[in-house]
């Protein structure tokens, strides 16, 4: 980072000159922070690519799920899940939950922005707002973390479900304790 005198550091420097000093202390402030982030990012890439591909690969090859190193910690060989409906199939996800009596992970939400003091009228809002006229958007949803422990019940339990409808990425990682 470009190191630049702070504000003040003069006497006579009019609120102008102090805005252009600050303006170009950002500028290089903000330079710095996405050299940084895109740094971390590229660390992360790599630590995923090693805890999910190159350690996971190597214990299998050898057939061990883990291994003491000589400081005392344990290397874990576990399968792990993520799901995430992409948009374009939450229709047909949807439909297949239902089919499959599943449909009880689908929460359905709507927002009512009421004033403080009308706590009452939230009660029954849903109905009270649509026989008043007033619209009211129904937002049906799957937290990510249910969706995520649904997906690794049902694989685990060998159900065939649709994984590219629901997103699914099977994977296997290892954690260190």
């Amino acid at each position: 980072m470009n190191q630049q005198s702070l504000p003040g550091d003069e006497f006579e420097e009019t609120p102008l000159d102090l805005i252009k000093k600050l303006g170009a202390i950002l500028v290089d402030v903000d330079k710095d922070i996405k050299e940084k982030e895109e740094t971390l990012s590229q660390v992360k890439a790599k630590r995923k690519q090693i805890a999910e591909v190159m350690l996971p690969e190597l214990m299998e090859d050898i057939d061990i799920e883990s291994l003491t190193l000589a400081d005392g910690t344990k290397i874990t060989l576990s399968k792990f899940y993520n799901a995430k409906i992409p948009e374009a199939h939450w229709g047909d996800a949807v439909e297949w939950l239902e089919s499959k009596n599943h449909d009880g992970i689908i929460k359905s939400g709507f927002t009512v922005a009421l004033s403080k003091g009308q706590a009452e009228l939230g009660q029954a809002a849903k109905a009270a707002l649509r026989e008043l006229g007033i619209p009211v958007i129904v937002k049906d949803s799957i937290h990510p973390s249910t969706l995520r422990a649904f997906v690794k019940e049902q694989l685990e339990q060998g159900e065939d479900i649709p994984k590219e409808m629901f997103g699914v990425y099977e994977g296997k990682r290892v954690t260190f304790k």
